[in-house]
């Protein structure tokens, strides 16, 4: 059910022989208007007279968690996606910035961070125990200016970037930079090449906590989500239980058990972020130790544990594996990713359905066999249109034959959009400031709105054609004719 949160970005369009009028009750409902009516053109750019409505959406956050750690996707992709992302009316992108594989972006005091954690020299091909490790140059990362520009774009589109940084596991790439953060002795030098469970882990130095809360000011600095990532998954305890400096350390802050290690960090990670003013959010995994109800949880593995969260007294995000993480294969084709988990397709994606006592919920794309701009919209689309629409409408899933016959139309779209999905070439990147083709201005001397500009007021075709039309996932519902 729609919420207080959400009750601003419904809206209404109405189309005249004399031009379309976007009515909403906040400048995000405006966006999310514009986007359906752009929806409802046609390839001439004209829109259907009549009135159309968008109900509220169920759900406060309707999310996409891109990686660009494993592969990092430049400044210009990532405003693709942002518009992308405000097409379907989605409202969350989450930024999962560090892994084992690479550290993008900069930290005050830690310049080797981005000069030794942001490149590595060789990556692991394919999955299992065919994959091979080859040679070749991957770097990036973002400059403070970078991540200005993410965030002043985003906001255009009313759309809030959470960004997220892993501690104490996944963290190879920040151990090459710094030894000294490492539990073990031997320290690796390079991030790593390979993907899957990696072994290293943060010391428990109150050096390394100083990193910590560097790192985590460094994204408060520049953005302004009430949100910020801390990690939290898939931390081993093999080092920590084999080194004889953390076993003193254990004694020294009265800690027992070597289980006991990681929710003691996690509470150090929340004391950091909420010290900065923000609100701490992590994975499930941290729900196996007490961790403070501030937190914030993105549940992947499942209703298990989406019950304990919410039991907890947690707020949480819904994104399980079976059906959000788009890096899984859509089908048994040749053309698709390497196969890392069971097929998701798009019939399975229109089952998404956001727990109870969820906050909302995300699409995750995880990029280790991602690695160009084609192959992360291969791996989104169709698929993220489907949950979007989930996530808009919330309740249980409509017939799907109904809204498949929706998906030809789209998948034109998608190729006008420049977003490819079923092509593994890269090209060049089209603008990613583009303003949305909602309709033509009306004049000679007229211009198209910019985000920036848009406001409840009419904008006028050169020509409607009347009839009910719904072409694409997401468009309104139709109310009535105009004439």
């Amino acid at each position: 059910m729609p919420s207080t949160e959400t009750e601003t970005e419904g809206f209404t369009i109405t189309v005249t022989s004399s031009g379309a009028q976007l009515a909403a009750a906040s400048p995000a409902g405006l966006v999310r208007a514009a986007a359906a009516l752009d929806q409802l053109r046609d390839a001439a750019g004209t829109a259907p007279l009549g009135e159309w409505r968008g109900d509220a959406p169920a759900h406060s956050w309707r999310g996409l968690m891109l990686d660009v750690a494993r592969h990092f996707r430049p400044v210009d992709d990532v405003e693709r996606i942002l518009l992308l992302m405000a097409r379907y009316r989605l409202n969350v992108l989450h930024l999962h910035l560090t892994d084992d594989q690479g550290w993008r972006y900069e930290v005050a005091g830690y310049p080797r961070l981005t000069t030794v954690g942001a490149t590595r020299t060789e990556t692991q091909r394919g999955h299992g125990p065919q994959s091979q490790v080859v040679a070749g140059d991957h770097a990036g990362f973002y400059t403070r200016a970078d991540l200005v520009r993410i965030v002043a774009y985003a906001e255009r589109l009313h759309i809030t970037v959470v960004p997220e940084a892993e501690f104490p596991g996944h963290v190879q790439a920040a151990i090459a930079a710094y030894p000294e953060l490492a539990t073990a002795t031997e320290a690796p030098t390079v991030p790593w090449p390979k993907f899957g469970l990696n072994p290293h882990t943060l010391n428990l130095r109150p050096e390394t906590l100083e990193f910590c809360r560097a790192a985590i000011a460094a994204l408060v600095d520049v953005f302004p989500s009430p949100w910020i990532g801390v990690g939290g998954d898939e931390v081993p305890t093999a080092q920590w239980a084999a080194d004889p400096a953390t076993a003193a350390r254990m004694a020294e802050l009265g800690i027992a058990d070597i289980h006991d290690v990681q929710p003691w960090f996690t509470a150090q990670l929340v004391t950091m972020v909420e010290e900065l003013g923000r609100t701490p959010y992590a994975w499930d995994e941290v729900l196996a130790g007490p961790v403070d109800t501030s937190m914030l949880i993105g549940i992947w593995r499942g209703p298990v544990a989406a019950r304990v969260a919410h039991n907890r007294g947690h707020e949480f995000i819904w994104c399980s594996d079976m059906e959000a993480y788009l890096d899984y294969r859509q089908g048994e084709g040749t053309d698709e990713p390497t196969p890392v988990g069971p097929p998701l397709t798009v019939e399975d994606a229109w089952q998404f359905r956001v727990s109870e006592g969820a906050r909302g919920g995300q699409a995750n794309v995880w990029t280790e066999h991602l690695p160009t701009r084609d192959r992360v919209d291969f791996a989104l689309f169709p698929r993220l249109a489907v949950i979007a629409e989930r996530l808009w409408a919330g309740g249980e899933p409509a017939e799907w034959d109904a809204f498949a016959r929706l998906l030809p139309t789209h998948l034109e779209r998608l190729e006008e959009w420049g977003s490819p999905i079923a092509r593994s070439t890269d090209r060049a990147l089209p603008s990613a400031r583009p303003v949305f083709p909602v309709c033509r201005a009306h004049g000679p001397n007229a211009t198209p709105l910019s985000p920036a500009s848009w406001r409840t007021s009419s904008l006028c075709n050169e020509s409607v054609t009347g009839g009910e039309k719904r072409p694409s996932p997401l468009a309104p519902k139709f109310v009535r004719k105009v004439y």
